[in-house]
């Protein structure tokens, strides 16, 4: 049975007090609302001293080892234990953490804020209407009367001020506003997490941005921008998947866009980043394709070349917005 609690946290605050040998996993390719959401969580309920296990089945972006404790993230080889449960950050279901189903035997509990049509959880916090998974983690620590210190506020800040795009997103809602000035108080270096989240970018990765501007395409009457880079460039600009950070938003870029797609083709699959003004919700489109997201920000990872995968994607737009 799968509890949704939007006003109560009483009961994953009795987990997250008393469980032992937990696994908290966020989703493929972790932003910084999940993997500022895991170490909050971690950090704010003793995860340590409890030997709790946080995994993320691909390799940490390179602009977020900036999180106090980012470097405790782990591989999903590194579970060698029977876990006495298994906690979804930022996600609903094992799959979409990139990890095999767990045994019946194993509780799964869940913290999310993308709309989901079920969670494979026998608890499960999730809340739409909220800015960021840090807003609700926030709130969660905040119910349990835990202790919150600078890296633990670093972490949440992070989360929700990423999510948020800067607080410029329409997401961005009066309690995450207000959360986050409170975590100001504990003396946050505002500058350092601007640059990691926003602009720290390599050289690699500015090479590329300059491969997916010339192959920029305009369709849909102007309305639908494509950007993408081959795999080829990817090789020619000496990029690895780290250079590969924050390039999602550049379709939108283009006035009069209203769909925005960021294909990028790595050496058996392709990831598709999905942006959509208001009006142009694109998470049912990635979800088609195994992936999600929010409405208007969204994302999916399908195997095959450029070639296949694009005209795939792109014709799903089209048919839903024309």
């Amino acid at each position: 049975m799968v509890i949704v609690m939007t006003t109560s946290y009483q009961n994953i605050i009795e987990i997250l007090t008393s469980k032992k040998r937990l696994i908290i996993s966020g989703h493929i390719d972790p932003d910084a609302d999940a993997i500022g959401s895991m170490l909050a969580l971690y950090q704010a309920f003793d995860g340590a001293a409890k030997n709790w296990l946080l995994v993320a089945v691909t390799p940490l972006a390179a602009d977020l080892r900036f999180l106090p404790g980012s470097e405790l993230i782990k591989s999903p080889e590194s579970i060698d234990f029977t876990p006495d449960g298994l906690l979804l950050v930022d996600c609903t279901t094992a799959k979409r953490a990139g990890l095999e189903p767990p045994e019946s035997a194993i509780p799964v509990y869940c913290i999310d804020h993308h709309p989901a049509e079920a969670a494979s959880a026998q608890i499960a916090v999730i809340e739409p209407e909220a800015s960021a998974t840090g807003e609700i983690v926030s709130r969660i620590i905040t119910a349990a009367e835990r202790e919150i210190n600078r890296d633990i506020a670093m972490n949440l800040y992070s989360a929700i001020v990423s999510d948020t795009g800067g607080f410029r997103y329409p997401n961005t809602n009066p309690e995450a506003l207000a959360i986050c000035a409170d975590l100001l108080e504990y003396g946050l270096d505002l500058e350092d997490i601007r640059i990691n989240l926003f602009e720290n970018r390599s050289l690699a990765n500015m090479y590329l941005i300059g491969k997916i501007f010339a192959n920029m395409q305009v369709k849909m009457y102007g309305r639908l921008c494509v950007m993408f880079f081959r795999y080829e460039d990817l090789l020619s600009c000496g990029a690895t998947p780290d250079d590969c950070s924050n390039m999602a938003n550049f379709p939108l870029l283009l006035s009069g866009v209203k769909v925005g797609l960021l294909f990028e083709e790595h050496a058996d699959y392709v990831k598709v980043s999905l942006r959509g003004r208001k009006g142009y919700a694109v998470n049912e489109i990635a979800k088609s394709f195994g992936g999600g997201g929010h409405m208007y920000a969204a994302g999916c990872t399908i195997d095959g070349r450029l070639e296949e995968v694009m005209p795939l994607v792109v014709a799903r737009v089209e048919e839903a917005f024309t």
